[in-house]
């Protein structure tokens, strides 16, 4: 099982609740895809994401200077294992697998998001639910759209958090995509210390991310680890292997769409029981970021 899959599949037992009788479809005039209560139920624990592609999300989601800190710690990391290989090096320790995880920690909120958001399919744990994004309500369906807030429908709560990688992120607008980048950017910059947003994603972030000196550092480094590391496994491991593979990964989110300018900011998953605290954290660090730049809110778990 892929990191973050576990945790989704545990998460998804809250919901509990019986599906509601069906539930008038939105107007399609959205801006955003909408999340329709999908047909034939799938193997228990729905999809499993995209390791590669759900890398590249993360390595997108982060500023130049933490993928450039990320591929020196590796790089040193890999160094050191490279050199027990030598028969007569006497470690200190043989916990391997423990230096990766106590180096990859920070990572793994972000990662567990990322992963949940490219299955691109959500199902709760017994099977009585599911859902899917579709760019239009097919006549009949039970089917919401993301807006800011929640409506009084009992079914729009459901499949929001069910897909809560989408349905509880908070997806603004701002002038143009160049201003999306120049806020975002600023968003990962002031990343805080004890935060509830896992990933701050433009559109171009998302279907077509920019090569950088400390993407392709990050990604050698990753490769060089993995193969040093080659038979363990954990968590941070497995995150490891999915930025090595993260440089061929193809656009996993296809049913995304988002307008011009948009930006959208994925929470973490120990933060769904609190929307309201993670709607107030990103509003002040997008406001901070805008500096004064008007920003229109499309959706968000809670008014901001």
């Amino acid at each position: 099982m892929t990191p973050g899959c576990g945790l989704l599949v545990a998460t998804a037992t809250w919901i509990v609740a019986a599906a509601r009788p069906a539930a008038a479809a939105p107007s399609d005039a959205g801006l955003l895809p909408a999340l329709e209560v999908a047909g034939a139920p799938r193997a228990a624990g729905g999809a499993a994401g995209d390791a590669a592609a759900g890398a590249r999300l993360v390595l997108s989601a982060v500023t130049e200077q933490r993928r450039l800190e990320l591929a020196r710690a590796l790089d040193g990391l890999a160094a050191g294992w490279e050199r027990r290989r030598n028969p007569l090096f006497v470690p200190l320790t043989d916990d391997d697998a423990g230096e990766v995880d106590k180096l990859l920690a920070a990572w793994l909120p972000p990662t567990t998001a990322a992963l949940a958001l490219t299955a691109g399919w959500w199902q709760s744990s017994d099977g009585d639910l599911a859902a899917r994004p579709v760019a239009r309500c097919a006549p009949g369906t039970r089917c919401v759209r993301p807006a800011v807030g929640f409506s009084k429908d009992p079914l729009e709560r459901r499949l929001r958090f069910l897909a809560w990688p989408f349905g509880y992120a908070v997806v603004v607008r701002a002038a143009s995509d160049t201003e999306a980048t120049r806020i975002a950017e600023r968003v990962r910059t002031a990343d805080a210390r004890d935060t509830r947003v896992a990933l701050v994603l433009t559109g171009g972030d998302i279907h077509a991310p920019r090569s950088s000196p400390g993407t392709a550092a990050v990604i050698r480094a990753a490769s060089r680890t993995a193969t040093a590391l080659r038979g363990r496994s954990s968590p941070a491991i497995a995150l490891v292997e999915g930025i090595a593979a993260a440089g061929g990964a193809r656009d996993s989110l296809p049913w995304l769409k988002l307008p011009p300018g948009a930006i959208v900011v994925v929470p973490r998953l120990g933060s769904l029981a609190e929307p309201a605290a993670f709607v107030a954290e990103v509003k002040s660090r997008l406001v901070a970021a805008a500096a004064g730049a008007k920003i229109e809110w499309l959706a968000a778990p809670a008014p901001p």
